[in-house]
């Protein structure tokens, strides 16, 4: 029996190395593609639920997600808060109240990344009943102005966040 389990699990060892293997791919490079830009291929354990940041809810969602988009700020690798599309910050004197500098960044079409994209997006989470983690912008999370009225309250409000500038 041992003899028997012992080929099995090799066999199986076996079985999962090939199917490790490349397979005789394009080695990272999409070369049948007419702007020759480099890809890659991840092989992840559970599905992408959503690529919206509003939506998304699962942990595999979340690792793309911070795999291909940058917030305002960001975490070394000591856990220190670092600007990430922000550039930097201004804090006002009563510390309510933040103005974040971007930096010059774009979308994947090209476009510029602007303030009023951050608006957009948030007001757009908090509005959303099926944002699960709206509650994230409330007193139990970032502390926005007009929050905790539109996500626990469903009041038709904007969040206390404005683009001064692009």
């Amino acid at each position: 029996m041992k003899k028997f389990v012992s080929a099995a699990c090799t066999g199986l060892v076996c079985l999962s190395m090939a199917a490790c293997g490349s397979g005789g791919g394009t080695g990272g490079t999409d070369s049948g593609s007419e702007s020759g830009k480099k890809r890659i291929t991840l092989a992840k354990e559970n599905d992408v639920i959503s690529m919206n940041t509003a939506y998304a809810t699962d942990g595999m969602s979340f690792e793309m997600i911070a795999a291909t988009v940058d917030g305002l700020e960001a975490m070394d690798a000591d856990g220190n808060v670092i600007p990430a599309l922000a550039e930097s910050y201004d804090l006002s004197d009563d510390e309510l109240t933040y103005t974040f500098h971007l930096r010059d960044a774009k979308w994947s079409n090209g476009e510029p990344v602007t303030a009023q994209d951050f608006v957009f997006a948030w007001n757009e989470t908090v509005k959303s009943p099926e944002a699960e983690y709206s509650y994230l912008f409330t007193q139990d999370g970032a502390c926005i102005k007009n929050a905790d009225e539109i996500v626990y309250d469903q009041k038709d409000a904007d969040l206390a966040v404005k683009a001064v500038d692009d």
